[in-house]
């Protein structure tokens, strides 16, 4: 049985703050030691997770800008051989979103946008929480746009709704929402299954902590919640049968979550790793 740990990075993987995984990264080797498959699964720019996987010191297979594409699926062919490096079906870059938000958007909330382009560079590290080159990798985006939205809940709701007919999406994570092509990050979710050819023969255990986790969450065969630092968690609309909630924030709450998914695959599939 192939195990797939398809994660979330900034307040799930990483700390929300601090953006450190050190308190858990001799156990992240020990797992991946075990064979289990790690594949980041983020909003963050391809050379931003290049970078994160450069301070594991691990060459990873892994999924950026929520769905947009996925990056050295090589290192998947021995257990997934028709899985390869692609992108999303609808992938649009910063200008052709730009060119789309302005033509085929039509909604009455556009106005409580802040496009992040729009903004300083102060205003940037204030908001990313970032500075100097991580600040660069974060901003240099292939496949979507990052803005903040100042309106209310209903009014976002709404346009997303406005957004979705003009054939985007809008995706909230911990800081800013993205503004990217028709794609999420459960969009590989069952590409996975499917190269196996038989369903049992992967489990995707899923994780995250914002909204733009939620469809990737909903996928997954067991779905790990880790809470923001203020102990609020991300509710589920239609969460898969395993659930687990971990009981502190990221990086300690992930470990936490591996760990009670590993006991749930333990227990339905009498498979263990580690």
């Amino acid at each position: 049985m192939h195990i797939i740990f398809m994660t979330d990075l900034d307040g799930t993987f990483i700390g929300h703050d601090d953006f450190s995984f050190d308190a858990i990264s001799a156990e992240v080797f020990d797992l991946i030691r075990n064979g289990i498959n790690l594949i980041p699964n983020s909003s963050k720019t391809a050379n931003e997770i290049d970078e994160l996987c450069v301070e594991l010191g691990l060459c990873l297979p892994f999924i950026c800008e929520n769905g947009a594409a996925l990056i050295n699926s090589d290192l998947l062919i021995d257990r997934w051989p028709y899985v390869t490096d692609k992108k999303a079906n609808k992938t649009f870059t910063p200008s052709e979103l730009a060119h789309e938000w302005e033509h085929s958007v039509v909604s009455n909330h556009k106005n409580y946008c802040i496009f992040l382009e729009n903004l300083s560079s102060k205003e940037h590290a204030a908001i990313l929480g970032l500075s100097a080159e991580k600040l660069a990798l974060a901003l240099n985006r292939e496949y979507s746009s990052l803005l903040i939205f100042e309106g209310s809940e209903s009014q976002y709701t709404e346009l997303c709704q406005d957004v979705s007919r003009a054939g985007l999406a809008l995706h909230r994570g911990g800081r800013v929402c993205n503004l990217s092509g028709a794609h999420d990050k459960a969009d590989y979710c069952n590409g996975f299954r499917a190269t196996v050819g038989n369903q049992q023969d992967t489990v995707i255990v899923g994780f995250g902590d914002s909204d733009n986790d939620t469809a990737l969450l909903e996928a997954s065969d067991i779905a790990c919640i880790i809470p923001k630092p203020d102990g609020s968690k991300l509710a589920l609309a239609n969460p898969p049968n395993n659930l687990v909630i971990a009981e502190h924030s990221a990086p300690l709450g992930w470990l936490d979550a591996a760990r009670r998914a590993l006991s749930i695959i333990h227990n339905t599939y009498g498979v263990s790793h580690g």
